[in-house]
């Protein structure tokens, strides 16, 4: 997992560095503006245009549409890829939903035979 925290907060970083750099020159460049719609660095990079003063209400509004949009979708792409491996059970995987217990039945195969038997 530690392999995948770079390309993943990669864009986060730059979309920072990118706003603060805007924010220290005192106009926004075209990479901001550019930056500002693309959902891993526009929580950055709109505020950045915001504060300049250089987008209008509905320009944010775009914004947060096309970044709730995205968060959507690849939610929607990360659930179908982890359910694939998990729908088909495996020799002793028990990830499959059919496959694992119901938590009483779990509960009771964790208890000593003696108590288990008590119903």
């Amino acid at each position: 997992m530690q392999s995948l925290a770079l390309p993943l907060s990669a864009p986060l970083i730059f979309g920072y560095i990118v706003s603060l750099i805007g924010v220290s020159s005192g106009h926004a460049s075209l990479l901001v503006k550019v930056l500002a719609y693309l959902p891993p660095t526009a929580p950055f990079a709109m505020p950045t245009l915001v504060g300049f003063g250089e987008v209008t209400w509905w320009q944010f509004e775009l914004s947060v549409v096309v970044s709730v949009v995205c968060t959507v979708l690849v939610a929607l792409v990360a659930a179908r890829i982890y359910a694939r491996p998990c729908s088909e059970p495996a020799d002793g995987c028990g990830c499959a939903s059919w496959s694992r217990p119901w938590p009483s039945e779990g509960l009771r195969a964790m208890l000593p035979a003696r108590v288990a038997g008590m119903d």
